[in-house]
């Protein structure tokens, strides 16, 4: 989650390519006198961060797009909550995190039903 948080937020300042091996590299460097493991596994470490920061991107545009149509929906409505099975079809479908959603609904102003959201995450269960 911590990847996918900071990767979001990278691109919201303009950091669209994969950066944070490059920040994983540097804590590499800082600590592995202390912690030789990151040293051995280094090219394995950056590797997965790649990865994922990568995966996480064709995540986001797909479930972002969604969440848009969701967003204008609401705000045409009087009602400023995006409702939690809408929010759960998000997560289920796209993949996209329930903190994810519930930051750029935020960002309009708007929150996301969570309770609806988890009854919804237990009811496919």
């Amino acid at each position: 989650m911590i990847i996918r948080r900071a990767a979001r937020f990278g691109s919201k300042i303009g950091l669209h390519d994969p950066f944070l091996s490059l920040i994983a590299e540097k804590v590499i460097q800082g600590y592995g006198d202390f912690y030789p493991e990151l040293i051995r596994n280094q090219q394995s470490i950056l590797d997965s961060i790649t990865r994922e920061e990568k995966r996480f991107q064709r995540t986001v545009e797909g479930g972002v797009a969604k969440l848009e149509q969701i967003m204008q929906q609401v705000n045409q409505s009087a009602n400023r909550v995006i409702p939690g099975e809408q929010a759960f079809d998000l997560y289920a479908t796209y993949g996209l995190p329930l903190e994810i959603t519930r930051d750029i609904a935020r960002e309009q102003g708007l929150e996301v039903d969570e309770p609806a959201f988890h009854a919804s995450m237990e009811n496919t269960v």
